[in-house]
């Protein structure tokens, strides 16, 4: 999978894998999904390399759970980024869309948080159960920040 510290404090995760800081178990799927390349192996380095394969998800699922999932693609693919913006119940969007293997991922793993990029759209943030779903464009980091406490579970 190619991870490891890169400097001390700073860790690649690889194309997946998992680390856990301070009691918090997080985890990364990098790339996007292709249903055309989603059961081929990886081979040599080259275009292809952007979409995740399914020895990447299987490497998260051998894990019982995780704290926090880091993923580019979206878990789920929607339509049209102004069809989330223009919905008014967000949750039920998402749902009703066919499901990707990072969706998966958020049902077998039920992480507390996941951050996802890619559509480079505002801000948004949705409960999908007990997950919470935040999408990620460009951050002013001076503007904003998003602060996460975790708590001991009794």
């Amino acid at each position: 999978n190619g991870g490891g510290f890169i400097c001390p404090l700073v860790y690649y995760l690889g194309r997946s894998g998992v680390v856990e800081v301070e009691g918090v178990k997080i985890g990364g799927l990098t790339g996007l999904y292709s249903q055309k390349h989603y059961n081929e192996p990886l081979g040599e380095p080259n275009y292809d390399w952007k979409y995740y394969r399914r020895a990447d998800v299987e490497l998260l699922l051998e894990e019982k759970t995780l704290d926090v999932l880091l993923v580019h693609d979206w878990p789920t693919p929607i339509e049209s980024d102004m069809k989330i913006l223009a919905s008014e119940n967000v949750s039920d969007c998402i749902a009703s869309e066919p499901h990707t293997p990072a969706t998966h991922l958020i049902d077998k793993l039920k992480p507390t948080y996941v951050f996802a990029g890619h559509r480079h759209i505002p801000y948004i943030e949705v409960e999908m159960g007990e997950t919470t779903f935040v999408g990620l464009q460009s951050i002013d980091r001076e503007k904003c920040m998003h602060v996460i406490e975790f708590t001991e579970s009794s």
